[in-house]
Order: C-alpha cells, then sequence, then structure tokens
C-alpha cells in the first residue's frame, strides 16, 4: 500500500482500497506505520494519507499523525501509551519541547513548499502547532507565517484551519500580513460569508497596522456595485459575515454579537504581545498601532458605506438577524437625520408584506473556500472540533440590558417569542420594492396597518433601535418615526407588537407629542392591558 500510495496511477487503486474496503485486522494501519510522515509530505501520496486517517479507527489514526512530530517522539508516544496529540506529547517531552516543535516545522515545511496545505491533516498540524507556540515562541509563529502565507486562502476551509491562520496573523509582521490580505482578494465576500473563514478575515483586519491595505480590500470587494445590491448587503445580512462590520461599529463591548470563540480571538491585542528577534535580544511588538487606532481607521472607512446602504436598503435589513444589528449599531455610530429619517420609512413601507419573506439560508457553503471538490469525502477533518456547533449564538433583538426595562416588558417578549421563525427579507425582492422610492414622504401611508408588525424580526429590530438610541439620551431616529406615525397611533395600541415599539418610543426625548395623543387611547388600552401584556407596558409608561 505504501509505494502504490506513491505512484501516480496506482494511488487510485490505495484510495479506491481505503475507502470501500471494510479494516478489520488492522492491515491498512500497520502497512502505513512507520512510513506515514514520509507518505503525508509525499506530493502523490498525501491524498492517500489523509484518506488513510479517515479510514482506520480514531485511535491508530492519532498513532499515524504522531509520525508527523518526529519518529523518535512517536515511538515515546506508543511505547508510554501516553496521547498521541502534539499537546500530549509536549506535556511528555517538556524539557525537549525545541526539538518537537522543529519537527513538527519540518513537516509543515514540506507541505507548504509542496502546495499540500489543502489537505485538512495540514489544517489540524498547523492548528495544534500555532496552540503550542503561543506565546512563547512567537517567533516561530512570524516564521511559520511568511511559509503559510501562499495557501491561507485554502486553509482557511476548515475551523482549525481559519484559527491557524488567525493564529499566524497576530504574530506576522507587516509585510506578511499584506501577503495574507492579498490571498483574499477578490474572495472577501465569500470568505466573510463562509462557516469558518470569517475568522481570519476578521483577526486580518484586526492587527493590520497599514490604514490602506484593509479598507481598499474590503471596499474594493464589497462597495462596488453591477447595477444591483452591493456585496456588501450579503454580507450585513449574513450571521456571519456580519460580525467583521458589528466589530468595526462597536467593537467587542456588546458581548452578545459575539461568541467565545470570537470574543477569544478579539481579544490578544497585538499592540502588547511581544515577539523575540531570533539571535538577538531585541524584543518587537506584533502591531505598533493600538488595537483602538487601528479599528478608528478601518471604521472611518467603512461607515460611509454602511451608511449609504442602510438608506437604500433599510427594510432588508430590518427584517434580518444579522442585518438588524449591523443597522442600530450603524444609526448609533452616525446619528445622521437623514439615515435615520429613511430608516424610519422604510420602517412603514410595503417591503413587509408577508409575499417578500422568505426563510434564509445563511449556512450554505461557499464554493470558494469548500475544500478539494476532487474528495467528497474531505468535508469534515479527522481531527478536527465537532463543526456542527460553532458555538454561534443567535442574537436577541430586543435589549435585556436597560435599566429601565420593567417586568411588564420582560412578561410581553416571554410570550411573544417567535424564535422557530426564522425569517428575512430577501435583499434582491426589497431592492425591487424600493426601486420607486424617491425618498419622500408620500411613498408610506401610516395610516393602514403596520406591516411591519407581521414580521417576527423587523419589529423587535424596530424595538431595540429605540432602546438602543434612548439609553444614548436620544437621537435622530426616535423624532423621525414619531413624526411619520402621528395621528394614527391607535393602529399601534391594538396589538402587543404595536404597543411595545410605542413603549420604547416613549423613553426617547422629545417625544411628548406622542404621548399626548396616546393618552386620548387610554381607555382602549385599559380594555386589553390584561390580555395584552405590551398594552400593559405601554399603559405603565403613560
Amino acid at each position: 500500500m505504501l509505494e502504490l500510495a506513491k505512484l501516480p496511477y496506482a494511488r487510485h487503486v490505495a484510495l479506491c482500497l481505503l475507502r470501500h474496503v471494510k479494516d478489520e485486522d488492522r492491515v491498512f494501519f500497520k502497512s502505513f506505520e512507520g512510513g506515514f510522515a514520509k507518505l503525508a509530505t509525499h506530493a502523490t501520496g498525501a491524498k492517500v494519507a489523509e484518506a488513510a486517517l479517515k479510514s482506520v479507527s480514531k485511535k491508530d489514526a492519532a498513532s499515524l499523525r504522531a509520525e508527523l512530530f518526529g519518529t523518535e517522539f512517536a515511538l515515546f508516544a506508543k511505547e508510554t501509551g501516553a496521547g498521541s496529540s502534539l499537546k500530549d506529547v509536549l506535556a511528555a517531552n517538556a524539557t525537549r519541547k525545541g526539538r518537537v516543535l522543529d519537527g513538527v516545522e519540518r513537516a509543515l515545511a514540506r507541505l507548504c513548499d509542496k502546495a499540500l496545505v489543502h489537505l485538512h491533516l495540514s489544517h489540524d498540524l498547523l492548528f495544534e502547532y500555532v496552540e503550542a507556540c503561543e506565546p512563547g515562541d512567537a517567533y516561530r509563529l512570524r516564521a511559520m507565517a511568511g511559509r503559510a502565507a501562499d495557501g491561507a486562502a485554502h486553509v482557511v476551509s476548515t475551523r482549525r484551519g481559519a484559527l491557524a491562520i488567525a493564529g499566524l496573523a497576530t504574530y506576522a509582521d507587516a509585510k506578511t500580513r499584506k501577503k495574507l490580505l492579498k490571498g483574499f482578494k477578490g474572495k472577501v465576500c465569500a470568505a466573510l460569508c463562509h462557516a469558518h473563514a470569517y475568522l481570519a478575515v476578521l483577526r486580518l483586519c484586526d492587527v493590520v497596522d497599514d490604514p490602506v491595505a484593509a479598507p481598499k480590500l474590503l471596499l474594493g470587494d464589497l462597495a462596488g456595485g453591477g447595477g444591483g445590491a452591493p456585496p456588501l448587503l450579503e454580507v450585513c445580512l449574513h450571521p456571519n459575515g456580519s460580525k467583521l462590520l458589528l466589530w468595526l461599529l462597536c467593537g467587542t463591548e456588546n458581548t452578545k454579537h459575539f461568541d467565545p470563540v470570537e470574543l477569544e480571538l478579539l481579544s490578544k491585542k497585538a499592540d502588547e504581545l511581544a515577539v523575540p528577534v531570533p539571535g538577538t535580544e531585541k524584543v518587537v511588538t506584533a502591531s505598533k498601532k493600538p488595537d483602538a487606532t487601528r479599528r478608528a481607521e478601518l471604521r472611518a472607512a467603512v461607515l460611509p458605506h454602511l451608511s449609504k446602504l442602510v438608506e437604500t436598503y433599510g427594510a432588508a435589513l430590518l427584517g434580518g438577524r444579522a442585518g438588524g444589528a449591523v443597522l442600530v449599531e450603524t444609526l448609533l455610530a452616525t446619528k445622521s437625520d437623514k439615515t435615520a429619517a429613511r430608516v424610519a420609512r422604510a420602517a412603514l413601507g410595503s417591503a413587509f408584506d408577508a409575499t417578500l419573506t422568505e426563510a434564509a439560508d445563511p449556512a450554505l457553503k461557499p464554493k470558494h473556500f469548500g475544500g478539494d471538490d476532487d474528495d467528497d469525502d474531505d468535508d469534515a477533518a479527522p481531527f478536527a472540533a465537532d463543526d456542527d456547533d460553532d458555538g454561534a449564538m443567535d442574537d436577541e433583538m430586543v435589549d435585556d440590558d436597560d435599566d429601565d426595562d420593567d417586568d411588564d416588558v420582560e412578561k410581553a417578549f416571554a410570550d411573544d417569542d417567535d424564535d422557530d421563525d426564522d425569517e428575512s427579507v430577501d435583499a434582491e425582492d426589497v431592492a425591487v420594492a424600493l426601486d420607486d422610492d424617491d425618498g419622500g414622504d408620500d411613498d408610506v401611508d401610516a395610516s393602514g396597518k403596520p406591516l411591519v408588525l407581521e414580521h417576527d424580526v423587523a419589529h423587535r429590530t424596530l424595538i431595540t433601535l429605540l432602546q438602543r438610541e434612548a439609553a444614548a439620551a436620544g437621537g435622530p431616529f426616535a423624532g423621525a418615526f414619531a413624526g411619520l406615525v402621528a395621528g394614527h397611533l391607535g393602529q399601534w395600541c391594538d396589538s402587543n407588537r404595536g404597543a411595545l415599539v410605542l413603549e420604547a418610543l416613549l423613553r426617547s426625548p422629545g417625544t411628548e407629542n406622542a404621548k399626548a395623543e396616546l393618552r386620548g387611547h387610554k381607555a382602549q388600552l385599559k380594555k386589553l392591558a390584561k390580555a395584552t401584556p405590551g398594552c400593559a407596558a405601554l399603559l405603565k409608561a403613560l
């Protein structure tokens, strides 16, 4: 088997045997044992080595992978019964950590030089190496980043690969970081909307000091439009793609936007990480600029484009869980009267007709980062963590952190929780619906049934926006919205969702006219208060 695997045509026989023959007597394992390290770094045999890891038992696969750390350490792990991961080998050979890492570096160097980094075994090995080197051996990571930069776009197709590239980017020098960025040119949208690749792009944008490179990459791919909706809209509406934009807009202060893996990744401040210079006593920092400065520069470049997007596609963003979070943070960041007025009109427009809503499927995997198409079994790395659960959190669109929230409001949301209905307004349909919108108030009919209340996500986004704006001592949206619905507030009082929107509206300063109009509907509210918690909350606010 070992010889067949290294021959260009005979390797297909080996692959067929590994895929279709059940190895009950460990024949495959015994045939690869002792020669797996050379096979895994062989230009022709690496594919067979990848298939072998999936065909043998997990214990045997771990034993084979241990050969990539060096022959002596693989034998040691086998004889002592110690674990066969790099972490276990290092724990058992603490005094020889340098020799172990040298062996792994040699294996990774061969994989990079022979363009084999697209294989999942490469991703796993690189991830373990990065994990073992942080933070004491940062100079090793800087050197490895230079080697892996050319194939970075292939490595990020798995969770472990993406985290490995993110770790290398943290310690890479300025030249290597630019090279890593260029590897995503033309593929930024696909990367940000990928299940794993977005982590690498997020970290790259976090650590790059160059004030031109990162904005040029993002805006060059996302802001351009060929007559339709720009790719930036797709990124905003995607649960993973929106993470980069939310980080730019509000940092990691609002932790509900990020899962623990993302928070841990962004918690490492590159300007505080020391990187020793080999052969000298000199120590440099991974980045020169403070994290806040780098983020502010990138935010300043992206914010005008986000503001324009919110003005044009406000309804689409209001109707998406991820898009709604981006819309809220954008409005709070810009405080633009024009943008607020456009979003208020979008919230009352006809784009929320039920015919324009459909279930979104953001988890589709872009082909750009799908791994090797020749092998159908390459969709899961043999030693990767459980990728079915990324740890991603569904962001609640209700601001539960506001100290002014009372028990009535909390009860109202508890009774009106439709988490199973994950609807999102289709961007292209909304674009068509807004084609004739000239920005005037004549496009809004506030006297009819508020269609936004029929949308399970949009009405929550509206409430969150009003709550967050009130918590920030007011803003332009509440005034614009109150002006449009003035004289028609009775249409909002007869439903739980509408009453909750109005209760959030009354928290903002400058809404005395709305409060005065609502007092005329007190009798209506009292009738509904017992059965409708939202109306009880609104009545209490009055």
